[in-house]
Order: structure tokens, then sequence, then C-alpha cells
């Protein structure tokens, strides 16, 4: 075993070991890790996965001989604890007061043999609480003291005397702590709600008091170069702000409504591993061909699906299948949402002289091998993609359609020819997102104590797909002028699985459930 960095470390570590909460080998990953990012030894192990928090916080219980708590048990609402202890004290210490009378008081804390935040504590209660002499502290999951923290203090107006700026820094701070990819901020008669979306859903954040508001929407605009003068028409710009070591790219939009302006921030992570197909959720069998395609040397791959369902994060998982070092590959996307190692990148933006048409035309200049194109939206850009693909070039792109049986008739309504079409066609891909059940507690819950790991029973999103290779057969249809009954008809005969198939096969795994699917989907069609 690799030596570690403290006598309490050691101990740690022999204890994990001897438990076999964990192995030798996960044991010096997590040590070699350490030494990297300076972090704790027990941070890493749980950051890694190998440790699960809360047995961690029972081990530590039997070795300091305080008690562990399961805060999941309890009512997270409950009034008598409201008010205890202020929140500041409770945020910084990580202490959340769980069962409190006019004696008595427990409270649950991360670290209980912290003295310095014990003793803060206890100095507080006797100072303002002199009746209550029993006081116990508990070993408890931060993530589950976090969670009831916010039962306790739920939705709350944001302090009058807080400094605007602090109040949208803590905002952008926290909704990238939680994964969010939007925060909305919408005004209405006597506040300003905000709202994060988080998988895909949008969840209550905060509300914030109306003086506070002119100062946020003022430092926003300034921040993405925006009119701060302009409040009658829509505006939008970005930023950069790095948070944790992480640069994030924030797209601001603002938006006249009748109380005020409706401002909504983009988050996107420059950061962000890129994931592989495998990792978003494809079926194996479909990965594979997929991998097969990306090898040809021309040919056009469609991605369809509504605004929000991962298609450019497909497209970037296509990418990585290909070998940058022996093909040339080149972007055109609005916005660049991660950057990708030996890929030439370059945006599309809205106040720029370059369009979609214009960069191919560029791009074909510069000897590409592949080509991604963000998205096909007009006749001019679907006949440079298809002259693209023609020229001898792998093109990948995206089409707003229901499914894919879509794609070939709107590719035909912006001008291609069913002729060309039907030669150049390789692949097509729907996709939508659903969220995936949460692996802690898989959805089974009461409303009153809901599980800290998750928001509603769900964690994380999955993909759910429909992929159609255009062989022979489908491009004999589309020669001939087939319209979409055509095609439906033969994927019938070929038994190509389609979305509500694909979706159904996750909800028989438990990986999501009918509710979401449906809230996705729609309703399932009748046959």
């Amino acid at each position: 075993m690799q030596s570690v960095s403290s006598y309490q470390e050691q101990h740690l570590a022999n204890a994990l070991l001897s438990k076999e909460y964990i192995t030798i080998d996960q044991l010096n990953v997590a040590i070699s890790e350490q030494k990297i990012n300076n972090q704790s030894l027990e941070a890493v192990l749980v950051d890694m996965g190998y440790l699960c928090p809360m047995l961690l916080q029972r081990l530590k219980s039997e070795n300091s001989g305080l008690p562990f708590v399961d805060l999941r048990s309890l009512d997270p609402k409950k009034k008598g604890t409201t008010g205890f202890l202020p929140k500041d004290i409770c945020y910084n210490l990580k202490a959340y007061p769980f069962y409190v009378n006019n004696e008595q008081s427990f409270i649950a804390m991360q670290d209980p043999e912290d003295v310095k935040a014990t003793d803060a504590l206890l100095q507080y209660i006797n100072l303002y609480h002199p009746t209550v002499q029993d006081i116990q502290f508990y070993h408890a999951d931060v993530k589950q003291i976090d969670f009831y923290l916010k039962n306790l203090y739920p939705q709350e107006t944001i302090d009058r005397t807080d400094e605007p700026l602090s109040i949208l820094e803590h905002i952008i701070d926290t909704a990238v702590s939680h994964d969010a990819s939007d925060i909305h901020f919408q005004p209405d008669e006597k506040d300003i709600g905000v709202r994060f979306r988080i998988d895909g859903v949008l969840e209550v954040a905060c509300v914030i008091h109306p003086t506070k508001w002119s100062q946020i929407i003022n430092r926003l605009k300034v921040c993405a170069n925006l009119d701060i003068a302009e409040s009658r028409r829509p505006q939008s710009g970005h930023f950069l702000k790095s948070i944790k070591g992480n640069d994030i790219d924030i797209r601001v939009s603002t938006h006249p409504t009748l109380y005020g302006e409706n401002v909504v921030l983009r988050l996107l992570n420059k950061e962000k591993r890129v994931l592989t197909l495998d990792e978003l959720g494809f079926p194996k069998i479909i990965a594979t061909e997929l991998r097969r395609i990306t090898k040809a040397p021309q040919g056009l791959i469609v991605l369809t699906g509504p605004t929000g369902a991962g298609k450019t994060t497909t497209l970037y998982a296509l990418l990585s299948t290909i070998d940058a070092m022996q093909r040339n590959i080149m972007t055109l996307e609005a916005p660049i949402e991660s950057v990708l190692p030996g890929v030439r990148q370059t945006e599309i933006r809205d106040n720029s002289m370059l369009t979609y048409s214009d960069g191919i035309r560029s791009l074909l200049r510069q000897d590409p091998d592949v080509i991604l194109i963000g998205e096909i939206r007009d006749e001019e850009t679907a006949s440079m993609a298809l002259r693209a693909v023609l020229t001898g070039h792998l093109v990948l792109s995206t089409l707003h359609t229901q499914d894919v049986l879509g794609v070939p008739g709107r590719l035909i309504d912006l001008g291609l020819s069913t002729v060309l079409l039907a030669g150049t066609l390789q692949a097509v891909i729907a996709q939508r997102l659903v969220r995936r059940l949460c692996q802690v507690c898989f959805g089974d819950f009461k409303s009153e104590t809901e599980c800290p790991n998750c928001v509603k029973g769900y964690k994380g999103r999955t993909i759910v797909m429909e992929y159609l290779t255009f062989d022979e057969e489908f491009n004999d249809v589309i020669t001939k002028g087939g319209d979409r009954s055509d095609l439906a008809r033969l994927r019938r005969e070929i038994q190509f699985p389609t979305l509500w198939d694909h979706g159904m096969q996750l909800v028989n795994d438990r990986v999501t459930t009918m509710e979401e699917l449906t809230r996705v989907l729609g309703s399932p069609r009748t046959k």
C-alpha cells in the first residue's frame, strides 16, 4: 500500500480495508489521485465512487464513539427545529438540528469531531437557548444535511441586506454545483423567481427581492456586453466565468415581459469531458454500428430531435470515435459547447458575418475529411452539406423532425434531389432524453422523506433513441418518391425498433418510469 499523508488517514485506510469497504487497488489509485489534487483521502474516495458517504460516516461513528443518524427516516419540515440555529451557522458548519425541545437538542454534523465547530454551536446554544442542557452531536451524510437544510429554509426571499452581486454569484455557483443546464430569472408582480433546469425539468431555487433585481440584471448585461439602457427588445450575449477551476460559458438571453425583463442563462461547461456512445446509453449493437459508419470516407449522418434532446452531445460522441490524427475534422457550431482535442472548431454567431453555408464553402477549401454542421436550417445549408458529401466528405449534422422517418421528407422540402439524397444519406438517429431513476432509492420514497441523493426519485438522464441505416431498400423508396407511410411500412418489415420500443425496454429494466417516458414522448400511439 502506498503511504498516506497523516496518521488519521492511515487509520482510516486500515479501517476501510479491514471492513472490506474498499480494495487495496482502489486505495492506491485514490492515494495517487490525492497527491495530484491535494484533497483529503476520504474526499477522493467518495468523488471517485469507491466509497459511499453514508458508509464513511458510519465508520467514523464507530471510531469516534459518537452516534450516527440516517436523516432519511426523519421529517424534513419539522417545525420545532425552525429558527433554533441561524441559517448561516447551519450552512457554514454543515449542521442540522433534527430534534429540539426545551431541554434537548440533537444535531447532525458532517464532522462532529471538529472541536472548533462544536464549540461554536455550544456557545450559541448556551447564549440563546440556556434551558437546553442535553446537546448531542451525530455523524450524518453531508448530502442529507444539505437536503434537510433546504427544507428547513424553503424557497425564501434572499435577505434584503445581501449584496446583489453576491446574490448573483451564489445563484450561479449553486446552479453549477447542481449540474443545472439553465438558470431562469422570472419577474412577476411581487418578486423575481429563480428556477434551475436540472435533468430537463425546472426546479424552484429561490426568490430575489425586487430591490436587488436592477443591479443583478445590469451586472449580467455588462458581463455579456449588452445594452443596459435597452429593456424593450430581446438581447443575447455571453461571458466566461471560472468556477472551481472550470471555465463556464454563460449564454445570456433577455426578453421583455409584463413585469420586466425575463432572463435565461445557459451554462456550458467548457471543461466537461466528452461522453462515449456507451456512456450516453446507446445499445451496444447500435454503438458498434455507428462506430463502423463514422469510419466511412463519405456520407451524411443526421441526428434529429427537439431542442435540448442532447443532439450536440451525441455528435461530439460520434466525433470522438474518429481518429483526429489521421483525418482532418472541422466543425461549424452555434455555439461551441465543448473543446475537442485535435478538432478545428468554428463558432457561428448571430451577429457574425459568417453563416453556415458560407462556412461550409470555406471549410471545403481547408482539405477536411470530416465536417460537423451544427444544424441544417435552410435550403442553402442543405445544398452545401449535400455538395460536401458528393465531393467525398463525411458530414454529420442535426435537423428538427419528429423521428427518423421525417428526415428524408424534410431534406427534400429543403430542395435536395431524391436521387442524390438516396445515394448520400447513410444513417439517421432520432433521440430524446429521459430522467433516470435514482440508483439509491429507485424512486421508492415517501413525499415527506425524499432521498437526498436525487430530485423526486430521479438522478441524471439517459437517451431514448431510434436508428435507421439507409440501405438499398430504403434508398429505392426515396428514389421512387415514396412518402413517410412507405418508409414506415418498410421499417416494420425489417423490424427496426422505434423510440417507444427502446423507451419501454428502459422502463422494463427500471432505468426510467412510464410516467417519465410519457412526459417526454407523449401518450403511446394506438395501433
